[in-house]
């Protein structure tokens, strides 16, 4: 289960006081795009959404152990936390493994991705938006325990 993430409340008489109290949440970042979409947009719409709804499903039921965190346009952006990844018993390795299977299942139907993932240590579970998960953190340059 990810870490319910802090909302910063711009409105809030003592904001500084929540960003005070947060506390880094270590995990995998994650970003699935597609390439080529503009191209494929422009061929028309229907086309585009098909095969925009079959590269996420795709991803989506290879990573169904984890909930992209949000889409951004074409793309998908999972934040998968250490004790996330503890609690599914799932390791770095599947996860490595899964995001192969997601960039080498290209097709006719399905379009191409490529894929960044990146050790985070610097990332916190926090929002601008109530009722909505965000993280916000930078990539670091350690490497995790595997």
């Amino acid at each position: 289960m990810p870490t319910t993430p802090v909302v910063i409340d711009l409105s809030d008489p003592k904001p500084t006081q929540k960003v005070a109290s947060l506390q880094t949440s270590p995990g995998v970042c994650v970003f699935i795009d597609i390439v080529g979409s503009t191209a494929m947009k422009q061929k028309g719409i229907s086309q585009w959404v098909a095969l925009i709804h079959n590269a996420f499903s795709v991803s989506t039921s290879l990573l169904n152990t984890f909930k992209p965190l949000k889409g951004i346009g074409d793309e998908l952006m999972y934040f998968i936390e250490d004790v996330e990844m503890q609690a599914s018993g799932e390791t770095p390795l599947q996860l490595y493994d899964a995001l192969f299977r997601v960039a080498g299942a290209a097709s006719q139907s399905v379009p191409e991705t490529k894929i960044v993932a990146a050790y985070c240590t610097s990332a916190y579970p926090m929002t601008f938006l109530a009722g909505t998960r965000d993280t916000t953190g930078r990539i670091s340059t350690e490497r995790p325990d595997l």
